[in-house]
């Protein structure tokens, strides 16, 4: 089985660029917690719980939240 972390994306060849459209739901956990996602249970040790269009909950990285902007209602 193929593992990928921040280290050896750059041998991975043929990326592509997408963009994302969805409007996602997303609360600041302070504190370590796991997502149950369809591919198994993902721990996050400090971060956003996030829930797409579908309802379906991912963690997000707080140095990775920089990429998503705030829409204020």
């Amino acid at each position: 089985m193929l593992i990928f972390g921040r280290h050896n994306l750059g041998t991975v060849k043929g990326w592509r660029k997408f963009r994302k459209k969805d409007v996602v739901l997303a609360v600041r956990i302070e504190e370590p917690f796991v997502v149950e996602t369809k591919e198994g249970d993902v721990v996050c040790w400090d971060g956003w719980l996030a829930v797409n269009g579908s309802g379906v909950p991912y963690p997000i990285a707080v140095e990775d939240m920089q990429l998503y902007e705030e829409i204020e209602e």
